[in-house]
């Protein structure tokens, strides 16, 4: 999950709510329904597009369309999660969810598709 601390001001979730949107070192594109995340400097330069697809819960409901991005990493985390990057439209961003529903691998997201290096 490193690649996404530069998303946040301090490097560590910026969590929910307005309190934290000044954290983040997104913006939210409705018109584009995704999220430019600055990756160099703080709201300026280089930008990367994460588009907001949504998810699926694990007994089939869809939710988040064009508002929401939950990205799970290709490494399993305890009990049955994984770990995952979740921007949740101008509300959060959490650069390693950690304690919500969205972990479980059952909660279809997109997978960023990335080996584990051997020690």
């Amino acid at each position: 999950h490193d690649m996404w601390l530069t998303f946040t001001e301090d490097g560590r979730n910026a969590g929910w709510g307005s309190t934290y949107h000044n954290k983040r070192n997104v913006k939210f594109q409705s018109g584009l329904k995704g999220h430019i995340c600055y990756i160099t400097a703080w709201r300026s330069g280089p930008t990367l597009f994460f588009p907001s697809p949504g998810w699926r819960r694990a007994y089939g409901q869809i939710g988040g369309l064009g508002s929401c991005g939950n990205y799970h990493t290709s490494t399993p985390s305890t009990d049955g999660t994984v770990n995952c990057f979740h921007i949740h439209a101008q509300d959060a961003l959490l650069t390693f969810e950690s304690s919500n529903h969205y972990t479980r691998r059952a909660f279809a997201g997109p997978i960023r598709c990335v080996r584990d290096v051997d020690d």
